[in-house]
């Protein structure tokens, strides 16, 4: 386990040292449409994400942290994901962004292993400077196996909507 513990944050730190282009930080809110037991609007609580995007030509990765808030307890995730941009015309852009989450739900009990896959359409502003906003909308499935030994639910489709806000750690504000 401390092993494990090691290389995840040897992996995570390894995009620091090259140069870094943009931070992201976003407000989640998580509207659910169907678990395991059947179908129905549910609402799957809020959450606050951070992520390091590092750009590959007109795509880029997403390598982030993910603080889920649920009214059954709470969930800490680690993100990874890829962004492919689809339109861009002045200071807009859309682009799609697939994600893969692994984490944990967080219990007095312990904790369980919970992980995830999203799609998000994402709208973008960017200033004339470093600073830029985000909007979007996906898809995500949810899926913590081990919950079953404590209640029915353990699948989840939901519909995530994001607000975010980032800025460019170069110094000239360009693109990436």
């Amino acid at each position: 386990m401390r092993n494990c513990i090691i290389y995840t944050v040897l992996i995570l730190l390894l995009p620091l040292g090259a140069s870094a282009q943009e931070l992201q930080f976003n407000m989640l809110s998580f509207n659910g449409i169907a678990q395991n037991e059947g179908s129905g609007y549910f609402y799957g609580g809020g959450g606050l994400e951070t992520a390091y995007i590092y750009p590959l030509g007109e795509a880029a990765l997403h390598i982030g942290a993910e603080y889920r808030f649920i009214d059954w307890g709470n969930q800490l995730s680690l993100t990874l994901g890829y962004r492919s941009d689809y339109w861009q015309q002045g200071d807009w852009s859309v682009s799609g962004l697939s994600k893969v989450q692994l984490g944990a739900a967080l219990f007095n009990n312990g904790s369980l292993f919970a992980w995830g896959l999203s799609y998000q359409l994402q709208g973008r502003w960017q200033s004339q400077g470093r600073f830029f906003g985000t909007l979007g909308v996906g898809v995500r499935y949810s899926n913590a196996p081990s919950y079953k030994e404590f209640g029915p639910i353990d699948r989840l489709w939901e519909l995530p909507i994001q607000l975010g806000m980032g800025f460019r750690l170069d110094q000239k504000g360009e693109s990436p």
